[in-house]
């Protein structure tokens, strides 16, 4: 495993997500350290908090001993290879990481997606991609183009903007879901020198 996704890690799963929670208003249901068990029931650690909590109730943002290396493994597999975090900028690569952590991988690659088709310079950098949520040869070529061309630090601001907006749909579409704006809003990050 390599710093960058240790830092990507460090920063979102720990820095974001939190021990346990169970909030019935929370479209994953219930989830550990931003694992939900609706969308992914076959995680290594369910069954040690199950356990757990057959013998004393778990709380609110609790931390259970022995799932780090579950987590890690976990986060490294799904979140950071499968969406190729590990060939972006690192701080592309951190915001990549998190959305789809946040928003599931289809959607932070839809997104991410739109932000290269917006900074690629009406196709002087590299050609539109399609917006598909996958990513494939086109969408790789276009983060090693960004990458190589200085444009990583535009597509990011320009999927910040996506994200914020995205969020903002969410609330729009389902105002009881505005209880998480404030956790939402520290997500994004829009930092330009």
């Amino acid at each position: 495993m390599t710093k960058e996704f240790i830092r990507a890690y460090e920063q979102t799963v720990r820095g974001h997500e939190g021990g346990y929670a169970n909030d019935p208003d929370d479209r994953g249901g219930e989830t550990y350290c931003g694992i939900s068990r609706k969308f992914h029931p076959q995680w290594s650690g369910w069954g040690l908090i199950d356990a757990r909590n057959k013998l004393l109730q778990i709380k609110t943002n609790e931390l259970i001993p022995g799932l780090d290396i579950h987590l890690l493994k976990f986060y490294h597999h799904v979140y950071w290879l499968q969406n190729r975090c590990q060939q972006m900028d690192p701080e592309l690569g951190l915001t990549v990481f998190d959305m789809a952590i946040n928003h599931g991988s289809g959607k932070a690659i839809e997104l991410l997606q739109r932000a290269l088709n917006a900074a690629n310079g009406n196709q002087r950098y590299w050609n539109d991609i399609i917006v598909d949520g996958m990513i494939g040869d086109q969408t790789s070529g276009a983060i090693l183009s960004a990458g190589a061309r200085n444009k990583a630090d535009q597509v990011n601001l320009w999927l910040n903007c996506l994200r914020g907006s995205f969020y903002i749909e969410i609330m729009e579409n389902d105002n009881v879901q505005e209880k998480f704006a404030t956790s939402w809003a520290s997500r994004i990050r829009i930092e330009r020198t």
